[in-house]
């Protein structure tokens, strides 16, 4: 500002002291203004790039700096034809374009000026300057390319008057030298924007000079970088560097033109913001050479720490195989260079270290070593600095949150083997970092700030450990209240002047997002008690969470920096969708019409319910399989439907509550699990819609739901229609249409459904698909369509679901069939527990006398594929009971029962003794069933039955089923002393009235209310 003030009242004392009809005067009036103006967009870009400290400067600049002469002064003074040509090229409120072309106007007079046979040295140095001034300001606003013509003109004028081919060049123009300032502002414009976004001559002011003639505009062409509007910037920027040293080289080495380290750091610069490190440090390696082995003049600037630490970002921002390692080798390099004082101009920085910490940062993956590698230079660069007491190579904080970020990445991993390659461990060792920063902060260490983002970073990762380690179930809860304990904390500090953490919305919603990330919300098939406690909790600690930011923003508005956003409501709403607790969905509902609400009522602004918020809403009713929420799904995305037209009608953007895709398939999905009489129909009806209206594009997964709709409704018929839409997609993918291309569900479900029939001959049309699918798996288009694990599990089941007499042979054989495929290669067809245990269930529900046998030997086999390394094939509890179920239903000789009883007993220890898993509800019941079944009647029989139970009730699995199963495997007077004292005489036996922690860890099946009414 100062620099402007004295280029102005310099102007102001000129246009005093020198008459315009003087040549002199009026030249250095014209420079100066040029000058002036340059100084006038340099600050002008600076403001506007400074944001609101910028704002705050222009409140203490005069006023008359800022106006808008220029605009004036172009509409009485410039000619018709130059005004005419020039008015497409700038807005009325555009100083800076308005600057430029003033400064092209002032500069063509310049040229008008008759010719001075000489100039002083003062004169001359200033003629260069104001073409520099002029090339500078055309690339700081972007017109580089007209920049780079004008260098080419210069370099043309001086070739020109030093061979003295053509006598009609400006003598001003002999004196506008292009030197080494002229090629850095030139590359630099490049360097800062590429060919999409750089100006061309259709908007931009024309380059003040004589056009070439023919023969000099291919040598202008040739040399120019512009030339080619598909060359790279940073390919030009280097092009333009080997024009100043072959101008170098030619010119005796004229010190002018001496390529300097701005050059070289423009290339440099380039080449790493458009991600090519190697070509970056190619450059580098040259710099290296030439300055080791070259004489002075060759010599042209030694490689410093800027130039090193522009290409270790480089590689820190790539994200390229082997780039941290790329980075740490540099530094390295740089660490004996240093060492050896061979040149003092490199010398490793915290930026040095903290590009290498990024690097590592960034090069995660899945790989947690790249997090673990990370901290450990962080520790190493913390270390040096104790060690030698250099403020230079001190880590700042940018650091720390590179660290933290890399930990934050790691976080989201499954539970591992390892302790030390787990999402929780990641989660930990970000905290444990983050108090060490605070740590480092509280005892006066300024270099050291942990800010919001360090503390949203660390939240974040709990959040995400907190979904996914919490197999004990145990974590997501904790998850909460460590997310919470970092947001009160920030409060604190917020509170006690550390203006650098306080909370914001990311805060809020990282914390919100802890408390429900949980595997409790995952959905299960069981739920236990505490599950269902867990998450009652969860759910109301992040309602808290969201009141307390409504309160922050009620009181503090947007200033406030706590605004509960959509993101805020959707993370609640997903909770209540993903509970599955009875009212959970209308929970949902209400949250989505107050958000509504809050947005109609113009205080929320920002709070309008996006398709997404739907689309939470419309799957917690596809979830809850309550009675009417089909219909409330079906009611949401009408309402969609009509804000979208309205949106229409009042010319506002309707995109972001447009129902697509998901929007339409959670609703087909609501219908298919509502098990509501005609939901099939509503289903395809749905589906008929959207392929008639334009709202959305049906896809595979549309496809699919419709098919599992037909495939749940059990309707006669309904495996049928479902064939029928797997030929209609078929039929559709051949005639080009990829977006409707049938893929391995679709097959599968179709399987299911046919499986789910009960229809004759159901398995074997199950089979024939799944044959059929083998077919269409070998043509090379195909391969969305091959069987897996899942397909074979469905024709299984068909077979098992069969009343076929040779159905459980049947199901024996494709089993056998995916064992072969799977020991040939084939890992799509691994046997999983499931394949198992519904050969097992086939066997159970066959008349076969031996099928208890026959169900051990499945048993033995797959234990034998799970040690010898299939992971998937373990046994679990169902396992078990279902082998139970084949003994307990033994038909056959006395031996026959025997050895199933024997059988039943085995399999009961076996899994009493398992490491993996242990008894349940329904294997305690299956074995009193054999018991009650297989075993003679007499003390032995009941002193066995009620040792069972009392197992039963120590682990806490007693239901009605195992209450009946008992009473019927012993004998009145055992099973009503098993009691003892717990029931009154007249009291009826229910669990009710039984101790609680009988049945405390017996996981409720979810059943919707369809299932429970029928």
């Amino acid at each position: 500002v100062s620099c402007l003030s004295i280029s102005r009242r310099a102007l102001q004392q000129l246009y005093k002291t020198q008459e315009e009809s003087e040549s002199g005067g009026g030249l250095w009036r014209m420079m100066a203004e040029i000058e002036y103006l340059g100084r006038k967009v340099q600050l002008l870009l600076a403001l506007s790039e400074s944001g609101a400290q910028g704002e705050s400067y222009v409140k203490v600049i005069p006023k008359e700096m800022l106006s808008i002469p220029e605009l004036d002064y172009m509409s009485s003074s410039m000619s018709p034809s130059s005004s005419t040509s020039s008015s497409s090229s700038y807005k009325e409120d555009n100083v800076q374009e308005a600057c430029l072309i003033q400064m092209k106007h002032l500069l063509q007079q310049m040229e008008a000026l008759p010719p001075s046979s000489s100039f002083n040295e003062e004169e001359t140095e200033q003629i260069q300057s104001t073409y520099n001034t002029y090339l500078s300001t055309l690339c700081r606003l972007g017109y580089t390319t007209e920049a780079d013509e004008l260098l080419c003109r210069m370099e043309y004028t001086h070739d020109v008057k030093k061979t003295g081919e053509e006598e009609d060049v400006k003598m001003q123009m002999t004196k506008a030298f292009p030197n080494v300032a002229c090629y850095n502002a030139v590359m630099h414009g490049y360097a800062s924007t590429n060919f999409a976004t750089t100006k061309t001559k259709t908007n931009a002011p024309p380059v003040p000079i004589t056009t070439p003639t023919a023969s000099t505009q291919i040598t202008a062409s040739s040399s120019s970088s512009s030339s080619s509007s598909s060359r790279s910037s940073s390919s030009t920027t280097r092009s333009l560097l080997s024009r100043l040293e072959t101008r170098y080289y030619k010119s005796n080495y004229d010190e002018s033109l001496k390529p300097d380290a701005i050059s070289y750091g423009i290339v440099l610069h380039s080449l790493a913001s458009l991600g090519y490190a190697q070509e970056a440090e190619d450059v580098l390696d040259k710099m290296e050479d030439v300055w080791k082995n070259g004489d002075h003049h060759d010599g042209f600037v030694r490689p410093n720490t800027i130039c090193y630490n522009t290409v270790i970002g480089a590689y820190a921002r790539s994200r390229q195989p082997n780039a941290a390692n790329r980075a740490e080798s540099l530094l390295r390099r740089m660490e004996r260079i240093h060492k050896s004082k061979l040149n003092p101009d490199v010398t490793p920085d915290t930026v040095s270290y903290g590009s290498v910490i990024s690097a590592w940062a960034r090069s995660g993956g899945d790989d947690i070593d790249s997090a673990k590698k990370a901290e450990a230079w962080l520790h190493y660069s913390m270390d040096l600095y104790k060690k030698t007491g250099n403020n230079n190579i001190k880590p700042d904080s940018i650091s720390f949150n590179a660290v933290l970020d890399a930990w934050a990445k790691q976080s989201g991993k499954r539970k591992s083997s390892r302790s030390d390659t787990s999402g929780l461990f990641a989660a930990e060792k970000a905290e444990k970092l983050l108090l060490q920063m605070q740590e480092l902060r509280d005892a006066g260490d300024s270099n050291i700030r942990p800010c919001t983002i360090s503390y949203n970073t660390v939240i974040d990762a709990i959040a995400k450990a907190g979904n996914n380690d919490n197999d004990d179930g145990d974590n997501g809860s904790k998850a909460g209240e460590r997310a919470e304990r970092l947001l009160r904390r920030m409060q604190n500090l917020y509170k006690d002047g550390n203006v650098d953490v306080k909370p914001d919305t990311i805060t809020y919603n990282s914390v919100l997002d802890a408390w429900v990330s949980t595997k409790k919300f995952e959905g299960s098939v069981y739920t236990s008690p505490k599950d269902e406690e867990d998450r009652r909790y969860a759910i109301q600690s992040a309602e808290r969470i969201l009141r307390e930011m409504e309160d922050v923003y009620e009181k503090e508005g947007k200033a406030g920096g706590v605004i509960p956003d959509v993101i805020s409501y959707n993370i609640l709403m997903d909770a209540f969708g993903k509970s599955e607790e009875d009212g959970s969905a209308e929970r949902a509902e209400e949250i989505l019409r107050s958000m509504e609400e809050k947005y109609a009522s113009g205080h929320y602004d920002h709070l309008r319910p996006s398709n997404i918020s739907f689309n939470i809403c419309i799957n917690a009713y596809a979830k809850s399989g309550e009675s009417g929420a089909a219909s409330r799904a079906e009611s949401l995305i009408k309402r969609m439907i009509e804000l979208t037209e309205r949106a229409k009608e009042n010319n506002e953007d309707s995109s972001s509550v447009q129902p697509c895709t998901i929007s339409f398939t959670s609703v087909i999905d609501a219908i298919s699990k509502s098990g509501e009489s005609g939901a099939a129909v509503r289903a395809e009806s749905l589906l008929h819609d959207m392929q008639v209206s334009n709202h959305a594009r049906p896809n595979t997964v549309t496809f699919n739901t419709v098919i599992n709709a037909l495939s749940q409704s059990g309707e006669k018929g309904a495996a049928e229609r479902a064939e029928a839409i797997l030929r209609q997609m078929e039929e559709m993918r051949q005639s080009g249409d990829m977006y409707v291309a049938p893929d391995t569900v679709t097959f599968s479900s179709v399987i299911n459904a046919w499986a789910r029939s009960g229809e004759d001959g159901a398995a074997e049309r199950a089979e024939a698909i799944l044959r059929k699918m083998g077919e269409h798996s070998t043509g090379k288009n195909n391969v969305n369509v091959k069987p897996n694990t899942i397909t074979y599990s469905a024709v299984i089941n068909a077979w098992a679901k069969s009343k076929q007499p040779d159905a459980a042979d049947r199901a024996l054989a494709v089993l056998h069939w995916m064992e072969d495929l799977y020991e040939s290669g084939d890992r799509d067809a691994q046997p999983n527990t499931f394949c198992y245990n519904a050969v097992i269930n086939a066997l159970a529900k066959s008349e076969s006398a031996d099928k208890a046998q026959r169900s051990y030997d499945v048993l033995q086999h797959m234990m034998s594929a799970h040690l010898k390394g299939n992971r998937y094939a373990r046994p679990n509890v169902m396992t078990y009971s279902t082998i139970l179920n084949a003994c307990a239903y033994t038909q056959g000789t006395h031996e026959e029962k025997s050895l199933a009883f024997k059988i039943a007993r085995l399999c009961f220890k076996e899994l009493m003794q398992s490491k993996y898993d242990k008894p349940n509800n329904v294997t305690f019941a299956m074995f009193l069933q054999c018991v009650s079944r297989l075993a003679p009647r007499g003390d032995s029989r009941d002193l066995l039955a009620s040792s069972v139970f009392q197992e039963c009730c120590s682990l806490g699995q007693v239901d009605d089923a195992v209450l009946r199963s008992y009473r019927g495997a012993v004998s009145p007077r055992t099973y009503w002393d098993s009691f003892g004292t717990i029931l009154n005489p007249n009291q009826q036996l229910t669990l009710s009235v039984l101790p609680a922690e009988w049945s405390s860890n017996v996981k409720r099946r979810k059943r919707n209310n369809y299932q429970t009414r029928r």
